[in-house]
């Protein structure tokens, strides 16, 4: 299966595993998937990190090079195909978040499944 987390998968999964459900969990850790991490999620951590909303405990590079390296997620660029399946998405009255959009956007453009604790990211699928 190939998989890619919402952003608020990545904190939980560093942070706080158990507000991941325990069949997610497993999907995750499961050596034959793939687990993707958008470059709009770094970008948004990074956002959320100057802003002080959230504290990773050490720099993004070095929270990044965790999630890669140690836990063996993937970077998933944006690609021109990404950008135009964003272009082409009307978002849900009141959703407005980029980052999201993004991320439902590479999901729709690459068929992979989301792992997000947004309830407005399903609706999109």
């Amino acid at each position: 299966m190939e998989i890619l987390l919402d952003t608020n998968y990545i904190i939980y999964y560093n942070f706080d595993k158990g507000k991941i459900p325990i069949q997610e969990l497993k999907e995750i850790e499961n050596i034959n998937n793939t687990i993707f991490i958008s470059f709009a999620s770094w970008f948004e951590i990074g956002h959320l990190v100057r802003l002080k909303k959230i504290n990773i405990g050490m720099p993004i590079d070095e929270f990044y090079d965790l999630n890669t390296t140690y836990h063996g997620f993937e970077l998933l660029n944006i690609s021109p195909k990404h950008l135009l399946k964003y272009a082409e998405i009307i978002p849900l009255i009141g959703h407005k978040d980029p980052f999201d959009l993004m991320i439902v956007s590479q999901a729709l453009a690459d068929n992979l499944v989301v792992f997000t604790t947004d309830s407005d990211i399903p609706y999109y699928f």
